[in-house]
């Protein structure tokens, strides 16, 4: 794995705004220990996190919070 992210989908011409999004307490197992992993973190179109933490030698990463703004 070289990266992570979040998403939503939309299919079948749907149409309106896709509401807000709050992600909490999020945490990610590798399979192996990566100390570079937090790098590969990247936002766009207004989202923004807070708190992101390793442990046990970069095998879990945690994110306190991760704020999807909403979008049309």
């Amino acid at each position: 794995m070289t990266g992570w992210g979040t998403g939503t989908e939309c299919s079948d011409d749907c149409t309106g705004t896709v509401a807000k999004q709050k992600y909490l307490n999020t945490t990610i197992t590798l399979a192996s220990a990566d100390p570079n992993f937090g790098a590969t973190l990247g936002v766009s179109q207004g989202t923004t996190y807070t708190g992101l933490t390793s442990e046990q030698g970069s095998l879990f990463w945690k994110i306190a919070e991760i704020n999807v703004p909403s979008m049309s």
